[in-house]
């Protein structure tokens, strides 16, 4: 039998976690409160993750351009004065909506920074064809 971890609501296995966090539909990057490059989803087409970038310090993998932004967010983070960042993009001609989310503990110590990198292509197609409503959901 393997061995579950218990979590808030519930357990599950080392693999089903890794299961789950993979079958999430967008690209995950976890990096820790030290800025160091800890998890990857598996599929990763949009920016490329080499595995040696895990342990790896997470400003040493961005390019220039985009560097001080990934700083800045993940300081705002730390000091506690930001939750979140999000960004629209288009990367390779297709529509991304890339969100940075501080990870915190129940008493809102910052543990790390979630990226979660997500392609709309699906959902700029979908819109095309439906005719916008005024609707009260």
């Amino acid at each position: 039998m393997k061995e579950e971890i218990v979590l808030g609501s519930g357990h599950m296995t080392v693999e089903q976690i890794l299961g789950v966090l993979n079958a999430i539909p967008m690209e995950l990057t976890f990096i820790d409160d030290k800025d160091t490059n800890k998890f990857f989803s598996n599929d990763t087409p949009l920016f490329k993750r080499p595995d040696m970038a895990i342990g790896r310090d997470v400003h040493s993998c961005h390019p220039p351009k985009s560097a001080k932004l990934a700083k800045s967010v993940i300081e705002e983070f730390r000091e506690g004065t930001k939750d979140k960042f999000e960004l629209f993009r288009y990367i390779n001609d297709e529509p991304v909506y890339i969100r940075y989310i501080a990870v915190r503990d129940e008493d809102g110590k910052y543990l790390g920074t979630l990226e979660a990198v997500e392609e709309l292509a699906f959902a700029e197609k979908h819109f095309s064809m439906v005719k916008r409503k005024n609707t009260n959901l």
